[in-house]
């Protein structure tokens, strides 16, 4: 594979999500909503009321908080561990999932996918091309929006987090936006690529990002009830499994993206 070629197909897929407006908003407003706005309400609303006693004692106990947090504080890194966490995965599961719903499909909308195909380009190229495309701002997104939401968490909260540094001293996060990040990344690409080449427009293949974030809500609701929750154990669970996925998407996505599939899938 021709290291050039690849970042040329890449760079194209930026430039038409750059001049699309339907696109290029959401891909702005996610990251801005998940990590200023919402961290920010954290910070500053969930001190108000921190709870009974009895809760805060158990939830010291359940998140290993240390006594010398003050109640405030235990409920911002409670919910920021609970919930911010599976918000997190949102953006790069949804830009990711944005830019690559119009991959191919754009290509088909706009009627470029001919002068496309005819490129002196490999199937293989082509395929990691486009996966580079969403890929790579993706990534880049996620690590910015990361430590932004870390900056917001502990300069809003930190009447109530006395001298400790939430999020940015847990291990945990790191994994998460180092391990599972990459991996649901490179998984939603996968899958929104296929679809992309699959569909006729770029609408069509939007549909299906709904299917990407079913599974972030389950984690919501499941760390908000303390069922299961994104510590060490639970990222490397997680991880391994959407990586399996994430194999088998690989391997059904090299066989689906080949210029005869996609010459044909026109007519």
């Amino acid at each position: 594979m021709n290291a050039r070629n690849l970042f040329r197909i890449a760079k194209k897929d930026w430039i038409e999500v750059r001049n699309n407006k339907e696109l290029l908003l959401p891909l702005l407003l996610l990251p801005i909503l998940l990590s200023v706005v919402l961290p920010l309400i954290f910070a500053l609303v969930l001190p108000l009321d921190p709870g009974t006693p009895e809760d805060i004692s158990n939830l010291r106990f359940i998140f290993g908080i240390l006594d010398d947090v003050p109640d405030g504080g235990v409920m911002i890194i409670v919910m920021t561990n609970s919930m911010l966490k599976p918000y997190l995965l949102i953006i790069p599961t949804m830009v990711a999932m944005i830019i690559a719903s119009d991959s191919i499909a754009g290509e088909k909308e706009r009627k470029t996918i001919e002068s496309f195909l005819v490129l002196p380009l490999s199937d293989r190229e082509i395929f990691v091309g486009k996966v580079l495309g969403a890929l790579i701002p993706s990534l880049a997104i996620s690590w910015v929006s990361f430590f932004i939401m870390g900056f917001t968490l502990n300069i809003a909260g930190r009447p109530n987090l006395g001298n400790h540094l939430i999020v940015f001293e847990d291990a945990s996060w790191w994994l998460l936006n180092s391990v599972l990040v990459t991996i649901l990344s490179f998984m939603s690409t996968l899958f929104m690529v296929l679809i992309s080449a699959i569909v006729k427009n770029v609408k069509a293949a939007q549909q299906y990002s709904a299917l990407g974030v079913i599974p972030i809500i389950g984690l919501v609701i499941s760390g908000v009830s303390q069922f299961f929750l994104l510590d060490v154990g639970g990222i490397l669970i997680v991880s391994g499994i959407l990586g399996a996925v994430a194999i088998a998407l690989a391997y059904l996505s090299t066989k689906r993206l080949n210029r005869e599939k996609l010459i044909l899938a026109l007519d």
